[in-house]
């Protein structure tokens, strides 16, 4: 078994295990940023308070939902990466023993 098939199957069983996110960490925390925004302008409006007069709270809402969101979606990778450390390890093992 060379490297790229070993590749191939530790990415499939990873994939199996530990899925790769579906957004990556950035967009996903600036997707929230974006959306929290919108709905915090939406709502000011309706109640017919000032925007502006939230600014502070505007930004600190806006922090914490992009980290939630950066550090879940970067959490999932981290998972994925080590399930395919983990399988690609078991593989390199596997390919030892089969050589000896």
């Amino acid at each position: 078994m060379d490297w790229k098939e070993m590749d191939k199957l530790a990415q499939e069983h990873a994939d199996k295990f530990a899925p790769k996110p579906k957004y990556e960490p950035i967009a996903a925390g600036l997707t929230g940023v974006l959306a929290c925004q919108a709905v915090m302008v939406v709502f000011t409006n309706l109640a017919g308070l000032d925007f502006e007069a939230f600014s502070q709270a505007s930004s600190i809402t806006s922090v914490i939902v992009f980290c939630i969101l950066f550090f879940y979606f970067r959490h999932g990778e981290k998972e994925h990466f080590k399930a395919y450390e983990k399988e690609m390890e078991y593989l390199k093992e596997q390919h030892q023993k089969k050589a000896a």
